[in-house]
């Protein structure tokens, strides 16, 4: 095709495409000043497709200043059409590229619109150097060399770049920002993509004190803290209960969030031990604490206590511990009564001579007994008064010494009960014994 006949083609091509009245949502100041400012870009570009030369040129470019004087009113598609149009006559390829590919993003084209601008970036391919951006997530915003110029546009985007090497910087709301390099070469097309990192979210996790606190595996302070996004684990390990654990989703752009944690069911019982005085406690026989109040997880069922102190008589009783449930114990601890020394060994040995002199009288009024019930069987004139009287008073004697030992041996037992009951280890038995053949016998023992 001649080339004055090519350009009258665009020209009519781009009068087609004006058919298309600018966005409603605009008001009708903005559409009356977008209007004046695109029919201006229109008649300049149908000018210029019959000018040559400079004046060719100078129509172009004031068509061009046209066109964007209303895109930057309203992003009109066929200003943005007509604009790229302009650009590819200007020579100026790489800005052409973007502008078709702004098109192409606008949502509503007809298939022969999109036919159309696909066909013009297909001619524009081989003269420039077009690289195709992507990231993850999508929806990055991409900055060609300096952050301080206006964004290339979002990912996924093809940008069309002077030859050469270039720093793409990638910048999303809810990541970290990325950069990457790439070689751009005229006539091909360049891959390149970025993996962003999500930022950290502040995630605050409460739980109980007393317990040990785990975050994805790691023992951890309760209260705020950076994760990253993506799944987690809290777990709370209480004693005396069952351990919990939640697992949660961190997404990026979460807002401050928090992860309580509660007590799991209880698998011990609390007991709580008060002594009057500072003492030792045991349980089932370990020891488990000192002072006047001891608190401890114990598992269900019953356990002795006893509760210690120097100077003090013990205290000791079963106690039931039922899961979940506090039981508590008093333990008042008294001091012992004063011990009766040696009188209670006194006492006895008194008990024993006593019962020794008893034993001696009673075996002297037998005998005197017997040797009376001789003589008078063989000659009763000689059974007096005076024999009689003297086998009495020997049976008295043995009487009252009988009486007395058995007064030591009871004053004897009631001090060592005493003694016994003050916290003497100390203690001892008496026994007797009678036998009309055998005569009397006195068993002494104890230990001291």
């Amino acid at each position: 095709m001649p080339l004055r006949s090519y350009r009258l083609a665009l020209a009519l091509t781009a009068a087609a495409l004006l058919c298309a009245a600018p966005s409603s949502a605009q008001t009708t100041d903005v559409n009356a000043e977008a209007r004046v400012f695109f029919d201006r870009g229109t008649a300049l570009l149908e000018q210029a497709a019959q000018a040559r030369g400079r004046r060719r040129r100078r129509l172009l470019e004031n068509s061009l200043q046209a066109f964007v004087s209303t895109l930057r009113i309203v992003r009109s598609r066929n200003a943005l059409f007509n604009a790229a149009l302009v650009l590819e006559q200007l020579a100026r390829p790489s800005e052409a590229f973007a502008y078709y590919r702004e098109y192409l993003d606008i949502p509503g084209l007809s298939d022969d619109e999109r036919q159309q601008a696909q066909a013009r970036i297909d001619v524009l391919r081989p003269t420039i150097a077009v690289v195709s951006v992507s990231s993850t997530p999508a929806g990055a915003e991409v900055f060609v060399d300096r952050l301080d110029l206006a964004p290339r546009g979002r990912t996924p985007l093809e940008i069309a770049l002077p030859p050469g090497e270039h720093t793409l910087y990638f910048r999303h709301p809810q990541y970290e920002d990325a950069e990457t390099r790439v070689v751009a070469e005229t006539g091909a097309t360049r891959q390149v993509g970025a993996r962003l990192t999500p930022r950290p979210v502040e995630v605050r996790i409460e739980a109980p004190a007393g317990g040990e606190l785990f975050l994805d595996g790691e023992p951890v302070a309760a209260g705020p803290r950076a994760l990253r996004p993506g799944e987690h684990r809290a777990r709370l390990e209480l004693p005396g209960h069952v351990p919990t654990e939640r697992r949660f989703t961190v997404q990026p752009g979460d807002g401050p969030t928090t992860i309580r944690l509660a007590p799991g069911p209880a698998t011990h019982g609390t007991l709580r031990v008060h002594s009057s005085v500072p003492a030792r406690v045991f349980v089932d026989g370990h020891p488990v604490g000192t002072g006047r109040d001891v608190e401890l997880q114990l598992a269900p069922g019953t356990h002795r206590v006893r509760v210690a102190a120097e100077g003090h008589r013990p205290f000791e009783l079963p106690v039931a511990v039922e899961a979940g449930r506090r039981s508590e114990v008093r333990a008042v601890l008294a001091r012992p009564s004063r011990h009766l020394g040696v009188l209670p060994h006194v006492a006895l040995g008194l008990t024993a001579a006593g019962t020794a002199v008893w034993g001696g009288l009673s075996v002297r009024a037998l005998r005197m007994r017997r040797e009376y019930d001789d003589a008078c069987a063989q000659n009763p004139p000689q059974c007096g008064w005076s024999s009689f009287r003297d086998v009495e008073r020997a049976n008295l004697t043995a009487d009252i010494a009988l009486g007395v030992a058995g007064a030591l041996a009871i004053t004897t037992l009631v001090l060592y009960l005493l003694n016994r009951a003050n916290g003497a280890h100390s203690h001892a038995h008496v026994k007797l014994s009678w036998g009309p053949n055998s005569g009397g016998h006195l068993r002494l023992g104890g230990r001291f």
